[in-house]
Parts: structure tokens; C-alpha cells; sequence
């Protein structure tokens, strides 16, 4: 009854709060954003690779073409892949009572 939570009460503010457990990538970052990323990411890496190629045949124009290609989907990809991770590192962490 009565005792029980008081006793409750007693022990809850002798344990004060705790603060919650950081979360990993797959929490911080909801699924569906994870897996719209990561195909600019990767055609970002792979267009830079592409103009790697074509600047080692000799092909200027057509690397810098593909440069700015890789330029444009690697920025999206990591650019924003870097702010989401960016702005849920900076978020307040939740405090969680017993």
C-alpha cells in the first residue's frame, strides 16, 4: 500500500536519473533515411572512380564531366549523411527515471 510507495519514492531519489544509453548508428538514423543515402553515396564513389579512369586514358573533358557527376551524388550522399549524423549527436540527451 501506502509503504510500498513510499519506499518507491525513497529509492527513486536515492538512485536520482540515469541518463539513457547512447544509441548506435541504426537508432540514431531512421532506416529509411539510411537507405535513400546510400545509393548517392555509392554513385558518388563510383563516378569518382569513373573520372579517375577516363583521366588516366587522357580524356579531360569526358573526366571532368564525370567529375562533377561524382561530385554532385557523393556531396548529396555524404554531405547529408554527415549532417543527420551531425544533428543527432548534437540533440539533447533524453533522461530516463527509474
Amino acid at each position: 500500500g501506502e509503504d510500498e510507495r513510499s519506499a518507491e519514492a525513497r529509492q527513486r531519489q536515492r538512485d536520482g536519473p540515469i541518463a539513457a544509453p547512447q544509441p548506435g548508428l541504426a537508432r540514431v538514423l531512421p532506416p529509411a533515411l539510411l537507405l535513400f543515402l546510400l545509393p548517392f553515396c555509392q554513385t558518388g564513389i563510383f563516378m569518382a572512380i569513373m573520372a579517375l579512369r577516363e583521366a588516366m586514358a587522357g580524356d579531360w573533358g569526358e573526366a571532368g564531366l564525370v567529375l562533377i557527376f561524382a561530385l554532385v551524388f557523393g556531396g548529396a550522399g555524404f554531405g547529408l549523411l554527415a549532417a543527420a549524423l551531425r544533428a543527432s549527436s548534437t540533440a539533447p540527451s533524453a533522461v530516463v527515471a527509474r
